[in-house]
């Protein structure tokens, strides 16, 4: 799981008790991972963070609930692609 907040993160990752104003969430999303096999959060700049925002876009224009089980929409797939550019070890 990535997120552009680096201090939600590293609540997150933090073993001691949370006493912050978050402390709701962080304890949710800590919950969450009991779910998975594996699970980890890392920090993402936002500049990384473009696919999200293009799903989230393509989410909202919907008026409805949904999922994608297969293919993504155009744009979510060209932020994709232009991300993967960007961050392409040279």
């Amino acid at each position: 799981v990535e997120g552009d907040s680096r201090s939600v993160i590293r609540k997150i990752n933090n073993h001691e008790q949370d006493f912050s104003d978050i402390s709701a969430r962080t304890w949710s999303a800590k919950e969450i991972t009991k779910e998975f096999q594996s699970c980890a959060f890392h920090f993402i700049g936002r500049s990384g963070n473009k696919t999200a925002h293009a799903m989230a876009q393509k989410g909202l224009s919907r008026g409805e609930d949904g999922y994608w089980v297969e293919d993504a929409p155009t744009l979510v797939e060209a932020a994709t692609a232009e991300e993967y550019r960007l961050h392409e070890p040279p």
